[in-house]
């Protein structure tokens, strides 16, 4: 499995260096309502970018699953309170 997980991480690692290396001309970020404005390197901005969504998704990922982690919490509760009320049967 180590082997396979390198097979694929260094091909794509290669990628990424090399898109930052060839793209490294600056290109300007303008922040639209506000009048302000910076120039980066293209590759920053495709990376950032790919961050930004990464976590914007992420975060929508994890407000998703709110609700199910809440039932599954009151239902282990539920079986806890309900394990300790049943007595157990005394040893002879």
């Amino acid at each position: 499995m180590s082997r396979l997980r390198l097979f694929v991480t260094l091909p794509l690692l290669l990628i990424v260096v090399l898109f930052a290396v060839v793209n490294r001309k600056p290109v300007p970020v303008n922040f639209w309502p506000f009048p302000y404005a910076v120039d980066l390197p293209l590759s920053a901005v495709a990376f950032g970018g790919f961050f930004l969504g990464a976590l914007s998704g992420g975060l929508a990922v994890w407000l998703g699953g709110v609700r199910k982690r809440r039932r599954e919490r009151q239902r282990v509760a539920a079986v806890a309170t309900t394990a300790e009320s049943v007595e157990t049967p005394p040893r002879f």
